[in-house]
Order: structure tokens, then C-alpha cells, then sequence
């Protein structure tokens, strides 16, 4: 059953469940802590939205405040202003003779949002604002169509009137959480997360195979500054190397450690302590190769098991 919330718009509604859902797909998908995330991002939208009010002109930051001053106190679209209104405000009556007026005063609502989305994630949350539960916006343009708007009446007053065509009006939303939450969705900076999104959230994301070939790669303690191409030939040759002496061993045989290294690498015999280690390091990285290679096998569990505690035991340490 779909839950509801006493007086909650089904603008509200909608906004309340995406953030419900970004918030578990956060936590339970992506695995992340929400809170370090969200403060994550908090700074990078900051940086992102810092980059582009930088390039603003001073006029078109003036423009932007005198629409704000204009709309901050008409808080529904009934009340609020048409583009024809703005652009007269902006650059009186003769800028209505051809339509080139409308994309301007778009411009110059953009670089109004642009400056809010600045202005919230690059302000420090005061005390009373955590208690209403975060950043308190004081503008949000909005642009909405509506067929009831207030026009002058007699005297000082004003009334509103029915038309027959919607009239696209520009208002502020930020105290209205229906109209907040319609503006926000519309300007495309709070979206649905899906399972794939790894490059939205700034993680990187490797396939299974790639996770598995970075394991490995991450565990190898011979590999140093070597060419990692010809170290892996090198590794594959002695794993060819310790299946045949393991299978020439009768059930159950048993052979001494650096009587193994000595016949998987002959050059280390008559080697011992440091002189030897160089080779034992060597030969413990093949034999991880060998054991990485039946952990995906149908090997006896008992077998896969013993392989973990060689792994755990020699400091192959694949879930640090």
C-alpha cells in the first residue's frame, strides 16, 4: 500500500520519495555512509556551481538581484509575473517589439538559480536552519503556467482573473514545498539513482574481473618496479611448474617448503636465509596465483578452505 503523508502535495510526494530512494540506494547499494556523502557533495556541487557564477558579468549579476528583489515576495504563480512584466522591469517596453526578450530574461533566471545553488552549498548551515532540518533558501525562481492570474483592480487593489490561455509565470517557489520541490526536480540537480550510476557519485567502478585482476595485482609482493607483463609470464610458468611436482607426489606426500622452492626455481638451490627469501617471495606469489585460480573451481570446500588459510597465513590479505 502506498504510504502518505497528511497534506503532502503529490509534488512532494514524488520529491519525498526520490530522496527516500537516492538514500538507500546510497547506503544499501553503493555502499557508502550517507551523511560522508552527502557532505561529499555537498563541496563538489559548491566547487561546480563557484566555477559558474565566476563567469557571470557584473551586469548580469545585477539583473539577477533585481529579479530576485521583484519575485521574493510573490510566492505563487498567480501572483507572480509574466515574461513580458520581467523584461519591462529589465529593459523597459520597447524590448517587447520582437520575441528575442523571452530567451534573455531566461538568461538572466538562469544565472538567478545559478547564483541560489551557489549560495546553498557553499554556506554554512547556521544552528536554527538544522532544526528545520537543513539549508533555509530565501529565493527559488520557478516558472509555472497558470490561466488564473492577479491583475490591477479598482483603486489600490488587486483581483484575479480567469483566462482562457495559461500564462507562463515567473515566481518565487521557496515557500511553497510543492512548488520548491517541482523547481529543484526541474533544474535536474536531484535525479532518481540508478544502479549503474558509479560516475554520478564519483566512484570508480570496476567489473568483477577487473576488481578480481586488481587483487591480485594489489597482493603481489615480488613485483616491485618489474615489468608486470613478464613477471606474470614468470609466475604462470612456475604454476605450471608446482601442478606437476603436486601431481607427481603420491596421495597424501608431503615435501619440505625449500625443497619445493628448489625444484619450482632451481637457480635458488644452495641459496638460504636473505639469499634465499628473493625466491621464496617468488614462489609464494605463484603459488597464489595457483590457489586465486580454484576459488571459482569445483574444488572440495575443505580444499578451497585450506587454500584461505595459506592465503591468511602467508599475508595475502584480500579483504583489508
Amino acid at each position: 500500500m502506498t504510504k502518505h503523508k497528511v497534506g503532502e502535495s503529490k509534488a512532494e510526494r514524488k520529491f519525498r520519495r526520490l530522496i527516500e530512494h537516492n538514500k538507500k540506494m546510497i547506503t544499501e547499494h553503493f555502499h557508502l555512509n550517507n551523511d560522508k556523502y552527502k557532505e561529499e557533495r555537498m563541496k563538489r556541487l559548491g566547487e561546480y556551481f563557484r566555477g559558474i557564477t565566476a563567469k557571470f558579468t557584473d551586469k548580469e549579476m545585477e539583473q539577477a538581484e533585481l529579479i530576485g528583489r521583484v519575485i521574493i515576495d510573490r510566492v505563487k504563480p498567480e501572483d507572480g509575473f509574466t515574461y513580458e512584466e520581467i523584461a519591462a522591469v529589465l529593459w523597459g517596453k520597447e524590448c517587447l517589439e520582437d520575441s528575442t526578450y523571452v530567451p534573455k530574461v531566461n538568461r538572466v533566471l538562469y544565472v538567478l538559480q545559478m547564483i541560489v545553488l551557489e549560495f546553498m552549498y557553499n554556506t554554512t548551515v547556521e544552528a536554527e536552519e538544522q532544526k528545520e532540518g537543513g539549508r533555509i533558501i530565501p529565493i527559488v525562481p520557478h516558472v509555472k503556467s497558470t490561466k488564473k492570474i492577479r491583475v490591477e483592480g479598482e483603486g489600490d487593489g488587486s483581483v484575479y482573473k480567469e483566462y482562457d490561455t495559461p500564462f507562463e509565470m515567473i515566481f518565487n517557489a521557496a515557500a511553497n514545498r510543492e512548488y520548491a520541490s517541482e523547481a529543484f526536480e526541474k533544474l535536474g540537480y536531484v535525479h532518481k539513482l540508478r544502479s549503474d550510476d558509479y560516475a554520478i557519485l564519483g566512484i570508480r567502478h570496476l567489473s568483477k574481473e577487473d576488481r578480481e585482476a586488481e587483487t591480485i595485482l594489489d597482493n603481489l609482493k615480488g613485483l616491485g618496479n618489474q615489468d608486470l607483463g613478464r613477471y606474470m609470464e614468470e609466475l604462470l610458468s612456475l604454476v605450471e611448474k608446482i601442478r606437476d611436482i603436486t601431481a607427481s607426489l603420491y596421495p597424501g606426500g608431503e615435501i619440505e617448503e625449500d625443497d619445493f622452492i628448489n625444484q619450482v626455481i632451481p637457480e635458488s638451490k644452495g641459496k638460504s636465509g636473505n639469499d634465499l627469501e628473493p625466491y621464496r617471495i617468488k614462489f609464494n606469489d605463484a603459488m597464489y596465483m595457483l590457489y586465486k585460480g580454484t576459488e571459482h573451481g569445483k574444488y572440495k570446500r575443505r580444499l578451497k578452505r585450506l587454500h584461505a588459510e595459506w592465503k591468511r597465513d602467508h599475508d595475502y590479505l584480500e579483504d583489508k
